[in-house]
């Protein structure tokens, strides 16, 4: 088993610019967070954001750590496009809109004919 110091020095050695991932204790658990400076959504000014905080096993193996590390950059930077992202001007897909928002509006669904489009 990895001690503290070895699970945040796997952490450590990982690197995806502009993302910093760091490991830490809070409230008797162990939690990884990813952070980085980017334009705010709203202002456009570049500010200090950080991810979610999401909770890591004291069994890590050296392995799982890189792999969380990852897939929290991933989650971080798909949270980043959607805040960013718009159609017509709307930022349709940011995921700070209202659940029930999304519940108002989710049996307007659109399909394709099923014969448009094949070969």
């Amino acid at each position: 088993m990895l001690s503290l110091s070895q699970m945040k020095e796997v952490v450590e050695w990982t690197a995806c610019e502009p993302y910093a991932v760091t490991l830490f204790r809070s409230d008797g658990g162990l939690y990884m967070q990813v952070s980085a400076v980017t334009p705010d959504p709203v202002s456009g000014e570049l500010t200090q954001r950080r991810g979610a905080k999401l909770q890591v096993s004291k069994y890590s193996t050296e392995s799982e750590l890189v792999q969380k590390a990852l897939g929290a950059v991933l989650a971080f930077s798909e949270h980043e496009i959607r805040e960013h992202f718009s159609y017509r001007g709307v930022h349709l897909f940011n995921p700070h809109i209202d659940v029930r928002a999304h519940m108002e509006i989710a049996d307007r669904q659109v399909f394709r004919d099923e014969h448009e489009g094949s070969t």
